[in-house]
């Protein structure tokens, strides 16, 4: 008997180890890194930024997207409008670049420059927002109406308001009225600069301040986004394309004569 267990325990010391057997690997999802939400402003030089004040990091739009933790997208540009625009790039021409930024809200300022062509406000503004629900259904959308600057530029700018929050009422969008409450004028004039129309420096940070004010009774809630979704914001070259990406020929300079 002993002989045997002997033997037994001869042949199982000689059997190699058997192989480890695999562990199963548990999947874990990583999740996905997230960013701020982008806000795409859409205006003419009180987004963009004068000789008065609001150039890039002063504007009201950058401080608005500072304080509210947002990627702001800024395409502001002077002396365009619902109806106006340079090289054709009016606010509506703006929407197809801005939907292809896939952002969490849109907000159109000002458009005081429609003043010289106030009978196409409406539709303009009609078709910019029509275009907007076609590309981004669900995403939310602000109107800052025109400022008045001046007592002349009543009743004219009094009516173009009017029709902007109309039109924001029809698309579901919510509107903001610096003229109704009087942003930038009577005393508050102060807050231009010596030309009596843009805001300083100092302005944008007041109309940063009243924006913020009035957007937040809306309730709107932005949520961060995923970074792999987020896209980067690219101006498009307005100075030298018009919006279906044609190349703005520019006539060269005649030579002197005599």
């Amino acid at each position: 008997m002993l002989t045997l267990v002997t033997a037994v325990g001869v042949v199982l010391a000689l059997q190699p180890p058997s192989p480890p057997q695999p562990r199963a690997e548990l999947e874990v999802e990583t999740p996905p890194q997230m960013i701020p939400p982008t806000v795409v402003f859409i205006g003419d030089s009180y987004t963009g930024g004068s000789d008065m004040g609001g150039r890039g990091d002063r504007n009201w739009t950058s401080i608005v997207a500072s304080e509210k933790r947002w990627n702001a997208c800024t395409l502001g540009i002077g002396g365009s409008g619902w109806t106006r625009g340079s090289n054709g790039w009016t606010f509506g021409a703006r929407v197809e670049w801005a939907a292809s930024l896939r952002p969490s809200l849109i907000v159109f300022a000002n458009g005081v420059n429609d003043l010289k062509d106030p009978a196409g406000v409406e539709a303009g503004a009609s078709e910019a927002l029509a275009s907007v629900r076609r590309h981004l259904p669900d995403v939310p959308i602000v109107i800052v109406g025109p400022a008045r600057v001046n007592p002349s530029q009543s009743p004219a700018i009094d009516r173009m308001d009017s029709q902007l929050r109309a039109v924001a009422g029809t698309f579901g969008a919510r509107y903001i009225s610096p003229t109704g409450e009087g942003w930038l004028d009577g005393g508050n004039s102060i807050y231009l600069g010596t030309d009596g129309f843009h805001p300083t420096d100092e302005g944008h940070v007041y109309l940063a301040r009243r924006f913020i004010d009035a957007f937040d009774e809306f309730s709107i809630e932005l949520s961060d986004v995923a970074k792999k979704e987020a896209r980067a914001c690219i101006i498009p070259p307005w100075q030298h394309t018009y919006p279906n990406g044609g190349q703005v020929i520019q006539s060269p300079t005649p030579l002197p004569t005599g």
